[in-house]
């Protein structure tokens, strides 16, 4: 449980610890004032694996110099773990000084572009003016969706808000449009354990093909879009929304190392362990519960937690998980009763079904609409043999019961 919870937790994206307190009230801006998106790359952290954005405002002629940044949260607010777990959890706009922003990435060796926007100045107005008032402490809070609401969603969205409608952002994706899924994949493929995780715990709503404008909860998207954006101008021209990209800090990540232990070798090997076992029960003719009470009751709370993230939380992205196909919480009582002298006999049955089931996953793995990790194969092939004994020795009991 602890470990699927720091999945979960890691999965949505946390950027920074801590929320200042804002007390944002207007400012005229002059008329040297510029207000920018950020743009950062993702680090080696779990925590940082997506990148992150958030709003600049640098008016020189107020000495005003802030970044906005939609991805905080307060570790000191009540109940904490369990309104995130539930998907309660308020995240926070919070100001800081531009001159702390910087050096932060800079350690990380994480680049930084800054894109300058193209705005009159009684749009530059409005969205400072958007921004200062979404910072007082009454409005700074919202509730995070990792794919629909985030760090790279609300900056997109308010200075959409305050161009009121004079913004197109082009088609930029070139060919078939991709999952929720696989556009995250590409950020966790480097630590494998983390895109096992993830991958379990997400439900079929994460396989849904993405809009063009839902790419944009990932920031290097956001500053994709941002550079081919068009703003209407006040003679009904088209103008770039950016007028001028630079790089803040260049830096380059560290390659990360390969893990060599991976859910594939782990799986791996247990299937190899799964295989000598039942070669050895078979070859022996001696029957023993105690693999597959390990195997199964491991499965089925397995299945438990999943089906809690389903119904007992507010994350939509959890829902329908095709995982509970092989990870099902009937796994649990069903390997318990294998330990009685006397298994009921509904127990061989479901187990006999549950083989079919795997088969049927196995067969049609790569049509299924849910996106399942390949490393499940491994596990789900064992699962299948593993039933499929208990079902041969199921009806190895009915010939031996006297008439």
């Amino acid at each position: 449980m602890r470990h699927l919870s720091i999945y979960l937790l890691l999965f949505l994206q946390l950027l920074f610890a801590g929320v200042p307190k804002v007390y944002a009230q207007t400012m005229q801006l002059s008329p040297q004032a510029e207000i920018s998106l950020l743009t950062c790359s993702p680090g080696n952290e779990i925590y940082s694996y997506f990148g992150h954005c958030a709003l600049r405002i640098n008016d020189p002629g107020n000495n005003y110099d802030k970044v906005f940044n939609y991805g905080t949260f307060n570790f000191s607010e009540p109940n904490f773990y369990f309104k995130f777990i539930k998907g309660k959890l308020n995240y926070y706009l919070s100001v800081a000084a531009y001159s702390r922003f910087v050096p932060a990435y800079e350690s990380e060796n994480r680049w930084v572009y800054e894109q300058i926007l193209q705005l009159t100045p009684p749009q530059k107005q409005y969205l400072a003016d958007l921004l200062l008032t979404n910072a007082l402490p009454e409005n700074r809070a919202y509730l995070y969706e990792f794919f629909y609401d985030n760090c790279a969603t609300r900056p997109r969205d308010i200075v959409e808000k305050s161009l009121q409608g004079k913004i197109a952002f082009a088609d930029t994706i070139k060919g078939n449009t991709l999952s929720f899924r696989q556009l995250i994949d590409p950020y966790i493929k480097k630590n494998e354990w983390v895109d096992f995780g993830i991958d379990l715990i997400l439900g079929y709503p994460a396989d849904r093909k993405a809009t063009v404008y839902q790419y944009l909860f990932l920031p290097d998207y956001l500053m994709n879009a941002f550079a081919h954006a068009q703003v209407t101008d006040s003679l009904g021209n088209q103008i770039p929304l950016v007028k001028n990209t630079r790089q803040v800090v260049n830096a380059q990540l560290p390659p990360v190392k390969k893990q060599l232990f991976s859910p594939y070798l782990a799986f791996g090997l247990l299937l190899a362990l799964g295989i000598l076992v039942t070669r050895l029960q078979v070859k022996k003719k001696k029957f023993s519960a105690i693999f597959d009470l390990i195997l199964f009751s491991t499965t089925g709370l397995l299945g438990i937690i999943l089906l809690l993230l389903w119904f007992g939380t507010n994350h939509k992205e959890l829902a329908f998980n095709m995982n509970l196909l092989w990870a099902f919480p009937m796994h649990l009582p069903a390997a318990i009763l294998l330990l009685k002298s006397n298994t009921p006999k509904w127990v061989g049955v479901y187990f006999g079904i549950f083989s079919v089931i795997c088969i049927v996953l196995l067969v049609f793995w790569l049509w299924l609409p849910q996106q399942l990790h390949n490393s499940l194969i491994f596990l789900i092939s064992l699962l299948a043999l593993r039933a499929a004994l208990l079902y041969k020795a199921y009806l190895a009991s009915l010939k031996t019961v006297p008439v």
